[in-house]
């Protein structure tokens, strides 16, 4: 069922494009493609896949303390998915943490909640250092930690 919902949304995409280019002019886009340099092209693919294997990257650490977190091919498409979804849907960088966490925990025993924090810490640690991190104590409250940045 899974790889089907997958090829579904694969082929809706498809048929997005192929409006968008039939809309555009395919002599326009076929003559742009040609005109195009193709070392950066491919530079432009390499840096982009690059950036995406890091992110994953970063992603997956962060999630390898929660347990029954994705793993593998399970967190590859949940996370291609959240990502993709995130830059096609409207405001998407805004919901695109719930998303991708709604994603994740589909695909993974972990509860949305822990993966929607990965998330987040994620876009946060991007953006900006904090000063001090949550943690939870055997009680499952939470209290403020300095982190090593501002330990030193």
């Amino acid at each position: 069922m899974r790889r089907l919902r997958v090829a579904a949304g694969f082929a809706v995409a498809l048929l997005v494009t192929g409006i968008l280019v039939y809309g555009t002019g395919w002599e326009a886009v076929v003559s742009s493609i040609r005109r195009a340099d193709p070392i950066l092209i491919a530079g432009g693919a390499v840096a982009g896949a690059t950036m995406l294997a890091l992110r994953a990257l970063i992603v997956y650490r962060l999630l390898g303390p929660v347990e029954g977190s994705a793993r593998g091919a399970d967190f590859v498409g949940a996370f291609l998915a959240g990502y993709f979804s995130r830059s096609v849907v409207p405001w998407g960088q805004s919901v695109g943490v719930a998303v991708t966490a709604y994603l994740l925990a589909g695909s993974s025993e972990s509860p949305f909640e822990d993966n929607a924090a990965v998330i987040s810490v994620r876009r946060c640690s991007s953006s900006s250092r904090p000063s001090s991190l949550p943690s939870s104590d055997s009680s499952g409250s939470f209290r403020t930690v300095p982190s090593t940045s501002a330990r030193a």
